[in-house]
């Protein structure tokens, strides 16, 4: 993990990165099919979690993809 800070209008912000991980798959299939995700993106239709399980666990994998969570 790390941290990064940073100031905002209200003082300093700290955020935190971690590695994403396959616990992250729920969370980030809730935030793929989100309606406002849906029409930004280039195949505008839900992802089934099967699909969505297999491409996070090849981007994971990946040597040369890092996937951060920032919190």
């Amino acid at each position: 993990m790390s941290t990064i800070n940073r100031e905002d209008k209200k003082g300093m912000t700290s955020l935190t990165t971690r590695p994403a991980t396959l616990d992250d798959a729920l969370w980030l299939l809730r935030l793929r099919n989100d309606p406002e995700a849906i029409a930004a993106s280039l195949q505008q239709r839900v992802v089934d979690p099967r699909e969505h399980y297999g491409w996070l666990s090849s981007v994971l994998c990946h040597p040369y993809r890092r996937m951060m969570i920032v919190a």
